[in-house]
């Protein structure tokens, strides 16, 4: 990786609150282009709410975020979208009283009518990369099991055209055979440049995948590094791998 380049996403003492309560504080971090980056830790440590501040979708009440070099701190989420960031919301959050195409169309919303041609080309490509929605275009969303539900939302995501796709939990609730195929998919789009904001409850998987990680706990980053040193440090061990260490 170019130490050298602009990262693609640049985020510096990000402070997110609800209230009197600091859901994140003085986070910093960053994707590079390409990059696939896992952010691990506990439930309520301020993983989903560093994502959703990124994507617009809540406000920071303190720090930075650049796009491209671009400031993307405090803008619509519908204009992040615009500069190449896609959020996948954690428990997916599909329209499900709408179909499969109908869902697929909305995610390309803020594109095809200016980006006609490669928009038929994404959309082809995306019901290769997921077959099983090229067969079920008609049904109704809600009716989809849980990881169809997962693929659909990641392809709504895709079809925006982003040059980061940020992921908010992609395992939770579905079955390890339904993993089994969705991260061989991730690790495929990152290998043809795409790149990936993993946040990940299984730490295992998360950093089998990533090129880098980091720690949150407290509302805070702790720890930080390449995916092979997180993944051999006795303390990410013993909090997130469930294994004792010597």
């Amino acid at each position: 990786m170019n130490e050298r380049a602009q990262p693609l996403l640049e985020v510096n003492n990000l402070c997110v609150s609800y209230g009197q309560v600091e859901a994140v504080r003085d986070v910093s971090l960053k994707v590079m282009q390409g990059e696939f980056v896992s952010i691990i830790g506990n439930n309520g440590s301020g993983k989903t709410s560093t994502l959703k501040a990124i994507a617009g979708v809540v406000k920071p009440s303190g720090g930075s975020i650049r796009i491209q070099g671009a400031e993307a701190q405090g803008l619509a989420a519908h204009r992040v979208v615009g500069m190449g960031v896609s959020l996948i919301p954690e428990g997916r959050q599909i329209f499900s009283d709408q179909t499969v195409d109908d869902n697929l169309m909305l995610g390309a919303y803020s594109r095809r009518r200016r980006d006609l041609d490669s928009f038929d080309d994404d959309f082809q490509k995306i019901l290769q990369l997921f077959p099983v929605l090229a067969e079920r275009r008609r049904q109704i969303a809600g009716s989809l099991s849980g990881g169809e539900q997962q693929m659909l939302a990641l392809a709504r995501g895709l079809l925006s055209r982003p040059k980061l796709l940020m992921i908010d939990e992609m395992s939770l609730g579905l079955a390890p055979r339904v993993l089994e195929t969705l991260f061989p998919v991730l690790e495929r789009l990152n290998r043809e440049g795409l790149a990936i904001l993993l946040v990940e409850q299984l730490a295992t998987m998360a950093l089998k995948v990533a090129h880098r990680g980091y720690v949150f706990e407290n509302s805070r980053i702790t720890i930080s590094g390449s995916a092979s040193e997180l993944a051999g440090n006795k303390q990410v061990i013993e909090a997130y791998f469930g294994r004792r260490t010597n």
